[in-house]
């Protein structure tokens, strides 16, 4: 059967038609030899013959087909038409969108993709060190109202200190000046008395005045021209 090919494929080398170009054998021979078929053998002769059925089969205007080494076609995405291409192309899923936030806008400026664990991380540790932040405010806003409570204590209880000495001071200077209005006192003990006020000093106990002694009562007898009084 093998004898039988070869001798029609080498009868149809010899009678080939004239629509045939010597050129387009020359091809065929090439490509088969270039495949692998070793030319003089019944496998060459097919292989030319294949080729001839093949390029007598297409329509003028395309190109004629080229044995490859795999014998089925498979189809890529760059053989497949635009339309059916855009057809056979699985859609691609929806973009995940962040919330809008600060937090949101953050993480995706750090590279990290909606839906992603990194990005889950990045809103958990913003949002813990937000509540931290929140946290260590209201402790310092608290110790900054107890501190200012107790600045304006102590500004009261200074206050109320400069009152009291200034009326002790007061106080003083009146003892002073009335202990300088006793009989006996002297000057030096006045200047004293206005140093020690000066100083916090309470000042002299205030002595109080000698009552005046009670006026002497004059009896008078009349005994005929004579008066006595004692």
């Amino acid at each position: 059967m093998r004898l039988a090919t070869y001798k029609i494929a080498a009868t149809f080398l010899l009678l080939v038609p004239l629509s045939v170009s010597a050129r387009d054998l020359d091809s065929y021979q090439k490509t088969c030899a270039d495949i692998g078929f070793k030319k003089g053998t019944t496998a060459y002769g097919e292989c030319v013959l294949e080729l001839d059925r093949r390029a007598s089969s297409t329509v003028p205007d395309q190109p004629k087909p080229q044995i490859g080494a795999a014998t089925t076609a498979r189809v890529s995405p760059a053989n497949v038409p635009p339309v059916r291409q855009a057809e056979a192309a699985p859609a691609p899923p929806p973009a995940i969108r962040g919330d809008g936030s600060p937090d949101d806008g953050a993480c995706q400026s750090y590279g990290f993709s909606v839906g992603s664990s990194g990005y889950s991380d990045c809103r958990l540790k913003l949002s813990t060190a937000r509540m931290e932040n929140e946290r260590a405010q209201r402790e310092y806003e608290l110790r900054k109202r107890q501190y200012d409570e107790q600045v304006a204590a102590n500004h009261a209880a200074e206050a109320a200190a400069r009152r009291q000495a200034e009326l002790r001071k007061a106080q003083c200077h009146f003892r002073s000046s009335a202990a300088a209005a006793q009989p006996g006192a002297t000057l030096l003990g006045a200047f004293v008395n206005m140093a020690a006020c000066e100083n916090g000093a309470a000042g002299p106990p205030i002595v109080p005045p000698t009552p005046p002694p009670p006026p002497s009562i004059v009896h008078c007898n009349y005994s005929g021209n004579t008066m006595t009084c004692f």
